[in-house]
């Protein structure tokens, strides 16, 4: 099959006896749904169903309860995006199936074959790999509307539906042999088994504070109001702070501030948050500050209508989990992105809002949050195999220790605040903070310069600080340069668990920070599989995930179940750090909410 060979069209039962042929594997056959819409949660439902075997007899068909039993039964189904077509099939069944069903999924196999692959998208994919045809695909998305693909006309769309489900399967018989007879095995089943983890989370959802969210609303309108109202006045005509153009005229032109940065395709003076931040700084000008606060608040306005919109069915948002969100494998989220909700503790947030509030456990329970201990650091020291640094991290707070190099003598410091606020036995967390950036700096690479600009001294003393860490945590300076290296000549890097991330040797630069973030994808996956199965088992689900943020995973715990919280949080725990490929040992921390996200507390095991 290549270059969109025709496919054959037949009827459903010639299409399943073909699958079965007269071997003894397992029947397999492509599968692909077509829905009213993207957001399953909130009324989508599936309208059609295409089927493809191997030598690419294809079916379309109306959804069937009988069918799609007999499928989940008896055939080994391949899908591209398999989470979002088991989920829709749940929906239609009325029931979980997906913990029981053999499959695959094509985008999983694009991952790992071949992250650096431009997109993973179906007909992107096949485009690049042979040129498959791609006008079908924009003459059905003209007529589609907002991922509703049943006004579609029906002849249209059975031939796009036969096109999609060739191509799944002629991406499947690409992909398995070499997966299947590679080291990379396992990493693809692991990608298809946290598969039902995010199903489950993503059916669960999180409940969203809708009054205290219109609330927020109505105040940050106020408050835009009044900032425009002030933004006017100092500039004695309107100002719109969404017209890039009309802000640089403000501050550049009429009020003479001095030109920072400007844009890299016009050339224009750059109004971006940094610059305006910068300006803020430097010369603290009211209007920066009005337009730095306008800005923030409408932005906060629409993210908190989107909430709304989207927990208008059932009062609870369900968001869409991509467990294969970026290169490294690191899962991502949309509909909306509830792994970045904006909160009030943000560095440089100028106007910070409190989006966590509009957050709620659902009645009856609290939220745990609990994350991983300084995972980068410990990644980085399992890599670099310094046995100095292991050893500081189990005993120690390695930035604590490294403030006291960095800033011994107190002196060093060239910036005045710092070298006041410096005590030696209580470490001020402002100077940990500093040296916890200068330590990551100096893993990934960074010079004397980068180190200066962290710690806020000088070059020179920073020359001298880096030099001693290095003497001290020899294996930690050399691993960036060890692992660009080995980029250079292999052309990717594998996590501790066997995920390839290939890079070319441009990218080499990118080396262990792609390492480390694929090493911390795997092990959050991990312990969500890990954990799907012990809370099950456990407490028959009644605690469960809900939303995993980077290093971090939120639960929800029945408040009639806090009396065995402490034996839970015992094999929640070992379902999180027991990664037995690690040499430097994980830790978790944990918090608690019983009222909104916002207002996490640390738990004492």
């Amino acid at each position: 099959m290549g270059r969109g060979q025709p496919f054959h069209t037949g009827n459903l039962a010639a299409v399943l006896a073909a699958a079965r042929g007269k071997g003894a594997a397992p029947p397999i056959l492509a599968f692909d749904v077509e829905t009213t819409g993207t957001h399953l949660y909130t009324g989508a439902k599936i309208f059609a169903y295409a089927l493809a075997t191997k030598r690419c007899l294809t079916y379309v068909g109306k959804p069937s309860k009988k069918v799609f039993k007999r499928l989940i039964k008896d055939y080994v189904l391949v899908m591209h995006n398999a989470k979002f077509d088991l989920a829709a099939v749940e929906r239609f069944l009325g029931k979980h199936i997906a913990e029981s069903i053999r499959f695959h999924d094509t985008r999983a196999q694009s991952h790992i074959v071949d992250n650096r692959h431009k997109t993973h998208g179906l007909a992107a994919l096949c485009w690049s790999l042979c040129q498959w045809p791609t006008e079908l695909d924009k003459k059905v998305n003209s007529f589609a509307r907002h991922g509703d693909y049943s006004v579609v006309p029906k002849d249209l769309m059975d031939e796009y539906q036969r096109h999609d489900v060739a191509r799944t399967m002629f991406l499947h018989r690409l992909f398995w042999p070499r997966i299947q007879s590679s080291k990379y095995k396992k990493a693809y089943e692991r990608e298809l088994a946290v598969i039902v983890p995010t199903m489950r989370m993503e059916e669960k959802g999180i409940m969203v504070r809708r009054k205290a969210t219109k609330r927020l609303i109505d105040s940050l309108h106020k408050d835009v109001i009044k900032a425009t109202e002030e933004l006017r006045a100092i500039a004695g005509r309107p100002v719109n702070v969404n017209s890039p153009g009309d802000v640089a005229s403000l501050l550049y032109d009429e009020i003479g501030l001095p030109i920072l940065q400007r844009t890299e395709i016009s050339g224009q003076p750059s109004t971006g948050k940094h610059v305006l931040l910068e300006l803020r700084d430097k010369y603290a000008h009211p209007a920066v500050e009005r337009v730095l606060e306008i800005r923030s608040k409408l932005k906060g306005i629409v993210q908190l209508e989107k909430y709304l919109e989207l927990s208008a069915a059932d009062g609870f948002i369900h968001p869409s989990i991509n467990p294969i969100g970026a290169t490294t494998g690191r899962e991502a989220c949309s509909n909306p992105n509830l792994q970045n909700v904006a909160r009030t503790d943000t560095a440089r947030a100028p106007y910070p809002i409190p989006a966590r509030k509009c957050f709620r456990p659902r009645p009856g329970h609290i939220f745990l949050f609990i994350d991983y201990a300084g995972i980068e650091l410990r990644l980085i020291t399992h890599y670099a195999k310094d046995k100095r640094m292991k050893h500081l991290i189990m005993t120690a707070d390695p930035h604590a220790f490294a403030a006291e190099i960095f800033y011994k003598p107190s002196k060093r410091s060239a910036d005045p605040q710092i070298r006041k606020g410096y005590v030696r036995a209580g470490r001020p967390k402002r100077l940990r903070d500093s040296a916890k950036n200068a330590v990551y700096a100096i893993c990934y690479g960074g010079g004397a310069k980068t180190v200066a600009e962290t710690l806020g001294i000088t070059v020179e003393e920073a020359a001298k600080a880096k030099a001693e860490f290095v003497k001290l945590f020899p294996g930690i300076g050399r691993i960036s340069r060890e692992v660009a290296e080995t980029v250079w000549h292999q052309g990717r890097v594998e996590t501790a668990f066997g995920r390839p991330i290939r890079l070319s040797g441009e990218e080499s630069y990118k080396a262990l920070n792609a390492l480390i973030q694929g090493t911390a994808a795997d092990i959050i996956k991990m312990a969500q599989v890990n954990l799907h199965k012990y809370l099950q088992k456990a407490t028959g689900g009644e605690v469960f995930q809900i939303l995993p943020i980077h290093d971090e995973i939120v639960f929800e715990v029945p408040r009639k179940r806090l009396k065995d919280l402490p034996d839970i949080l015992k094999g929640i725990e070992q379902c999180m750090v027991d990664m037995p490929n690690l040499s430097v040992p994980l830790e978790i921390d944990i918090e608690y909410s019983t009222t909104s996200w916002e207002d996490k507390k640390p738990w004492d095991m």
